[in-house]
């Protein structure tokens, strides 16, 4: 991720589906489709209505539709709390049209139980 932000590159969907392990643990990030270019000014508004990974989307994302590096580092950490929970579904219960305004109120995942408190 830190190479695509220094290339200017937003990913747009960063979640444990789009991660590839290679040779020697190394791991890839892959699918591409929803990614842009950020060069002129870091931020991109969305217009079109095609679905979207709610459940890896930063709030601003979600309610505003902008996108940005650092919705990105939000995608990042649902994707860390992804594989502590080894796989499980993020947001469990939580309807996504209320995903949202539950995140804008402070509902955060739980630290998974396989994730120790250096992480």
């Amino acid at each position: 991720m830190e190479y695509l932000t220094s290339r200017k590159v937003l990913h747009g969907d960063l979640a444990a589906r789009n991660l590839l392990l290679a040779s020697n643990n190394v791991v890839k990030i892959c699918d591409f489709g929803l990614s842009r270019e950020m060069y002129r000014n870091y931020v991109y508004l969305k217009k079109s209505n095609e679905m979207m990974p709610i459940k890896w989307m930063a709030p601003e994302a979600i309610e505003q539709r902008i996108f940005s590096i650092q919705s990105d580092v939000w995608s990042y950490g649902v994707t860390l709390w992804e594989m502590f929970t080894l796989g499980n579904t993020p947001f469990p219960g939580v309807p996504l049209n209320q995903l949202g305004k539950a995140l804008v109120k402070g509902m955060r995942l739980e630290k998974p139980k396989y994730c120790n408190d250096q992480m």
